[in-house]
């Protein structure tokens, strides 16, 4: 027997008001998936679009500039 298959028979032995309780927790669990998902898509979208407007030389330059530069971190 699978993980699911043990919590499918679990719920099948619940009373109505704690399947109701299940209910709730996966459609706010869904809810909460999806908002991942579109804060994930959406940085997707600005990282697809963050080189938009600079030229191919521009790029290179500023890669070669943040690759350039050591910054050496604070120990506290």
């Amino acid at each position: 027997m699978t993980d699911l298959e043990a919590i499918l028979q679990a719920i099948d032995a619940l009373p109505q008001a704690d399947i109701e309780q299940v209910q709730k927790h996966v459609i706010e669990r869904q809810q909460q998936l999806e908002a991942v998902e579109a804060k994930i898509t959406a940085l997707n979208t600005l990282v697809e679009n963050f080189w938009e407007g600079f030229s191919e030389a521009e790029v290179e330059q500023i890669i070669a500039d943040i690759n350039s530069e050591y910054v050496e971190m604070d120990s506290e």
